[in-house]
């Protein structure tokens, strides 16, 4: 499949229509420039780009916490009769550029695990000093109230706040996704984008 591709995320546990109606959407003329997991054939690699955009881009709230399918597709554009076919179902479109940026969004797919371990740590972090802080009021009946900065890290994680690292990652997922872009003018007299996977 040719670059620039996108990735279409479309809400809801129903079934996609056949390939054939899928293709008329998006104004394919090959059946190689669509591809609808479960129904064209497989290919690993385009299973495992719709995993790696899927993770980075839940992680980022660009996609919602659904059942999801993806449809990908060699375009520049999301022609208006795939976005009006789908406009109830539509979720969000993000677009992989050339093999280089396949490459580049795979290593922002390992820092996405990273920060969502680094996520993982703080609740534990939160918890284990939860449960020492109670230990302490319930053996000695004095309450932590000595670490004023800390009880604001935790609790303002509590309501979603975010360190300015994680706020740049989800940025740079947004960014190199080009989430939500329904045409990609900026690649329209790019040839170098169409070379073949």
């Amino acid at each position: 499949m040719d670059y620039p591709r996108a990735f279409v995320f479309i809400n809801g546990d129903e079934d996609m229509p056949p390939l054939a109606s899928v293709r008329k959407w998006f104004g394919s003329k090959m059946a190689s420039d669509v591809y609808v997991p479960g129904q064209s054939p497989v290919d690993e690699e385009l299973d495992q780009a719709i995993e790696t955009m899927s993770d980075i881009l839940y992680y980022a709230d660009c996609l919602s916490d659904t059942d999801q399918h993806c449809v990908v597709v060699s375009t520049r554009q999301i022609s208006p009769i795939a976005q009006q076919a789908l406009s109830e179902r539509w979720d969000t479109t993000s677009w992989m550029d050339s093999e280089a940026h396949h490459k580049k969004l795979k290593r922002l797919s390992d820092v996405v695990f990273e920060a969502q371990d680094f996520n993982a740590l703080f609740e534990q972090l939160d918890l284990n000093y939860s449960s020492l802080a109670q230990y302490i009021c319930e053996t000695t009946g004095q309450s932590m109230i000595a670490e004023p900065d800390l009880t604001r890290v935790f609790s303002g994680r509590n309501v979603m706040a975010r360190t300015e690292v994680e706020a740049h990652i989800k940025k740079i997922v947004q960014d190199e996704t080009r989430s939500g872009v329904l045409w990609r003018i900026d690649l329209e007299d790019d040839s170098s984008t169409t070379q073949a996977a």
